[in-house]
């Protein structure tokens, strides 16, 4: 068990030493071909007495993704404070589930089967894969606004 362990975290390092290799600029939307947009491009805000609102207006009507970029971190942080009513609600959903099998008669003293949809919600408030989960919006949000190959990238 110790050797295929150490053959996963063998490779993740090997392929995370590779992946900076040959990266370049892709194309994006933005005309420039920097992703994310350097601070320099935002015209707003570049005062000391110019208020957070009127900041974050101007940096989102250069670059719209940055809404929805913001949007989505907001919603992994929701996402993980939320995540022990979440282990609850899935509890709960096994404890049912494992009631119904027992009112139909099966498995008298046994072990219920598994509740596949109690399983995913329990899956889905893990706090290691929730941010895991909001990266795919987040690509499709790169995707959207910029490009496959600068989500690629």
């Amino acid at each position: 068990m110790w050797r295929a362990r150490w053959l996963v975290w063998v490779a993740l390092v090997l392929l995370s030493l590779g992946a900076g290799v040959g990266l370049k600029a892709a194309p994006t939307q933005n005309g420039d071909g920097v992703f994310p947009v350097p601070l320099t491009r935002y015209e707003v805000g570049a005062e000391n007495d110019t208020a957070l609102v009127e900041v974050l207006r101007g940096r989102v009507a250069a670059e719209p993704f940055n809404l929805w970029a913001s949007l989505i971190f907001a919603g992994a942080i929701a996402h993980t404070m939320l995540a022990p009513l979440i282990t609850r609600a899935a509890h709960g959903m096994r404890g049912r589930h494992a009631a119904r099998w027992r009112a139909r008669g099966h498995a008298q003293g046994g072990k219920a089967p598994v509740s596949f949809w109690a399983e995913v919600v329990h899956f889905c408030c893990e706090v290691e894969a929730i941010f895991g989960l909001w990266v795919v919006p987040l690509l499709g949000a790169i995707m959207w606004f910029e490009s496959w190959h600068t989500a690629e990238e």
